[in-house]
């Protein structure tokens, strides 16, 4: 650990991480959600860093949020894993999603925005041109913007 690197352990969860941790958690979260990282999936820190040309103690950090945001699970003296949801995990995700999805939309219903209408019918096109071409992981990795776009 260099002079002025903080352990670990000193530094907040959410504290805002350096430009160069927080492109690498990006990625990382972009890789779970279009499942190119598969539950169970280990995180090996050298292989991380290696990948992104960063030290080990910024996968570290970077592991340490992902631990704290639920999609890592950390082992003492085994490593990190992306997390395995159970089946009442992934009902609780899908019912708290389906609540907020009910509210945007009501609220999107209720003052419907043209420009925000011809994004949505955009992007909506641009989902079912992928479903049509077989790329699944674009198509499902659309899905989870659309709902972002809508908000």
């Amino acid at each position: 650990m260099g002079a002025h690197e903080e352990p670990i352990e000193s530094r907040s969860p959410d504290e805002h991480l350096p430009p160069i941790e927080q492109r690498v958690l990006n990625d990382i979260i972009k890789a779970i959600y279009e499942q190119r990282l598969r539950p169970g999936t280990k995180l090996g820190e050298e292989a991380l860093a290696s990948a992104f040309s960063v030290s080990r103690a910024r996968i570290r950090r970077v592991l340490l949020t992902l631990s704290h945001q639920k999609l890592v699970d950390l082992i003492p003296n085994r490593g990190a894993f992306v997390i395995k949801p159970t089946g009442s995990d992934a009902r609780d995700i899908f019912n708290a999603r389906r609540s907020l999805e009910d509210l945007v939309v009501e609220r999107v219903a209720a003052h419907p925005e043209p420009a925000t209408i011809r994004r949505l019918r955009a992007h909506v096109r641009s989902e079912v041109a992928a479903r049509h071409r077989g790329q699944r992981r674009e198509a499902i990795r659309m899905a989870g913007e659309f709902h972002v776009t809508l908000a």
